[in-house]
């Protein structure tokens, strides 16, 4: 799905995370720059909801570590 979308993190068991999001670049798309990324990091927890941009073609990839 491209464009704004929303991830609830109700999964997310108690406890404080540390996210890394890699997203697509600026004007990315399938057809031209999708090499480009973003690296982005928050802390997050359970109960929040991420809203991130995908870009058309494109994906985002989260990878989370609970923060002690």
């Amino acid at each position: 799905k491209e464009g704004n979308i929303e991830i609830p993190l109700e999964f997310l068991g108690n406890g404080v995370y540390k996210a890394t999001i890699f997203l697509d670049g600026k004007n990315t798309t399938w057809e031209k720059n999708r090499e480009v990324y973003i690296k982005e990091k928050r802390i997050i927890k359970s109960g929040e909801t991420l809203k991130l941009n995908v870009a058309p073609g494109g994906g985002v990839c989260i990878k989370l570590e609970l923060n002690p």
